[in-house]
């Protein structure tokens, strides 16, 4: 991986990646729309996901962290939802790149 890196941009890679993660991410729609609801199985496995979160838990509810200078006062929170359609997406889109020059 390290060649590939010296032959080509890493805002490339950063573009790669993130197109893996809304191929996974459209891939995970498709699979919820699966028949079946809660007992289905297979829809169960592949769009269970895992928050990671930057921000706050206040009353409940997932907030933007305000962050504040004195004149400047903005607010910011992060969330990325990880799943295993979302890691095949972005594998995928690893490999396609690392073979093609």
């Amino acid at each position: 991986m390290v060649r590939y890196l010296k032959e080509r941009k890493i805002s490339t890679l950063l573009l790669v990646v993130f197109v893996g993660i809304l191929l996974g991410s459209f891939l995970t729609e498709l699979v919820s729309l699966l028949p079946g609801g809660d007992h289905n199985v297979v829809r169960n496995i592949f769009t269970t996901s895992i928050p990671i979160r930057f921000g706050s838990f206040e009353d409940g509810a997932f907030q933007a962290r305000l962050i504040d200078f004195g004149a400047l006062r903005f607010q910011f929170a992060f969330e990325l939802k990880i799943n295993l359609l979302s890691i095949v997406g972005l594998i995928s889109s690893v490999s396609i790149f690392s073979k093609y020059k």
